[in-house]
């Protein structure tokens, strides 16, 4: 999960990508999130990112340590990416109800 926590995967421009493909030519595996988020790990350097549309940056520091804390040194399978993807959903559905 190091990728998460490494400065590359900021909030990004307008949101994760609408269609993006399941896996791309470095293999790795994307999950995304309705237009919340998107997940990429890719399965030659281990890296993470997880992009959060532009609206939903403001929570990137405490959802990254929520993500490390529930999900350090889970296997990047596609269930546990959809976890991840679930967690993420449900995390911030849960800050902007606190808002």
């Amino acid at each position: 999960m190091s990728g998460v926590f490494d400065g590359k995967s900021g909030s990004g421009s307008g949101g994760p990508p609408a269609n993006k493909p399941e896996t791309t030519t470095k293999g790795s595996i994307i999950g995304a999130g309705k237009d919340t988020h998107s997940i990429e790990f890719d399965n030659e350097t281990g890296e993470m990112q997880v992009l959060l549309a532009s609206h939903l940056a403001r929570y990137r520091e405490e959802l990254f340590r929520d993500l490390y804390e529930n999900f350090y040194l889970a296997s990047p399978n596609d269930d546990q990416m959809r976890n991840m993807s679930q967690f993420i959903d449900e995390w911030l559905k849960k800050k902007e109800a606190e808002s």
